[in-house]
């Protein structure tokens, strides 16, 4: 795709209620991204490939899948059938004991979802990282030979000139990965030879995945470039949203970081509760560190207010009458929502149509309030959200995707 190809998209949103439908409660466990996936593999779709790039997975290709378990489960109560399927498991939530996240076989998903005690089952999207490709480049360098902007923008060095140079604290960094990457120009150890990162080295908890960027790296050479005595720590965040949570409690515990500082977004993470990263972050927080975390500049690209239904049926007569440009008949049956949002736009429309300027992908998040996974209620309706985009290119095409169950959706 070109780069600077701008792309319209008209967007919709609709949510369908599961509850009672002919779906069995096995198959009603599976969030939707995750559905999408097995629904893939027993289908030899050739977009298979594209879809689990999306997705963290193992060196066979096997998605990480978080689980959440009904109340009064353990994990070790599913574990064994869990294992005889093919799953391993990566991390059991210290904070939530009925979350457990793990490699899960595409091919062993709809029996796992089955298994007594298992509420729901979701694929896990690889995280956006907002300092990826923005690492500072300046003409003033100052510990090592990679030109760094962050003292001077920071104005650390008037602190350094008084001999202040965060002697005696240490410092946690939360990204992808820190030496894993094969394409990178350095690794670690000609870093600290450069005297890019300190002569000490880095303590690293949990080495990143081995397809990374080494952007946990780039992060502690700035670091090391604004405080050059302190004691500098890594853990990844690709870990699953579960193995990012416990990543943070043990840069507290065990390496003691005074500063934690991440640059790591899970689609999935809820916006209107704390998750369980957030509620690391609290317990960390509590606890004395300091916690900062990339917002992304992302504060005005945002729309919220209460879900407003109209019925596919009036949705569709809009679109007869020409006051609507969506193509709902080109959603197929099976994924076509009971209602869908009214954006209530100025002209009449339901839709939110933007331009953007499209790199390699845009995401489209919804999350609703007061349907959150960690106080899940079983009595009440599943229900999921399906995110229907357009886009004009030239030509006129349907970009649809079931996402995954609410809360968050992401297309």
């Amino acid at each position: 795709m070109n780069p600077r190809t701008t792309i319209s998209t008209v967007i919709a949103f609709g949510l369908a209620g599961l509850w009672g439908q002919a779906a069995g409660a096995a198959d009603a466990a599976l969030g939707g991204g995750l559905r999408e996936l097995v629904s893939a593999y027993e289908t030899h779709s050739p977009t298979l490939a594209m879809k689990l790039k999306l997705q963290l997975t193992d060196k066979t290709n096997n998605p990480l899948v978080r689980i959440h378990l009904a109340p009064g489960t353990t994990p070790e109560d599913v574990k064994p059938k869990l294992s005889a399927l093919g799953f391993k498991l990566k991390t059991a939530s210290s904070i939530n004991r009925s979350l457990i996240e793990g490699y899960l076989p595409l091919a062993g998903t709809r029996a796992a979802a089955a298994v007594s005690g298992i509420l729901s089952m979701h694929a896990t999207q690889r995280p956006i990282h907002m300092a990826q490709g923005h690492m500072a480049q300046g003409a003033t360098t100052h510990f090592g030979t990679v030109p760094h902007q962050a003292a001077v923008l920071e104005k650390a060095t008037l602190v350094q000139a008084r001999g202040i140079t965060g002697s005696g604290i240490s410092v946690g960094v939360l990204s992808d990965s820190f030496n894993t990457c094969a394409s990178c120009a350095t690794d670690a150890a000609q870093d600290i030879a450069a005297g890019n990162l300190p002569a000490a080295g880095v303590t690293v908890l949990a080495e990143g995945p081995g397809d990374s960027t080494d952007e946990g790296r780039a992060m502690l050479q700035l670091v090391y470039d604004i405080a050059p005595g302190a004691a500098l720590g890594f853990a990844t965040a690709d870990a699953g949203q579960l193995g990012f949570a416990e990543n943070i409690l043990a840069l507290r515990t065990k390496f003691f970081a005074d500063i934690i500082v991440d640059d790591t977004y899970y689609f999935a993470e809820p916006f209107y509760s704390d998750g369980t990263i957030a509620q690391a972050v609290n317990i960390v927080a509590q606890d004395g560190a300091a916690y900062f975390s990339s917002a992304g500049n992302n504060g005005l690209e945002a729309y919220e207010a209460k879900y407003s239904p109209i019925s596919f049926a009036t949705a569709e007569s809009l679109g007869t009458a020409g006051k609507s440009n969506l193509k709902l008949e080109q959603i197929p049956a099976a994924l076509r929502p009971k209602s869908l949002h009214d954006f209530k736009n100025p002209d009449g429309s339901i839709s939110v149509t933007s331009a953007s300027r499209a790199r390699l992908s845009t995401a489209v998040t919804s999350n609703f309030n007061g349907t959150n996974h960690s106080t899940w209620d079983s009595s009440r309706p599943t229900t999921t959200s399906t995110c229907s985009i357009r886009t004009a290119t030239g030509s006129t095409r349907i970009l649809l995707s079931t996402c995954s169950t609410l809360p968050t959706t992401t297309c």
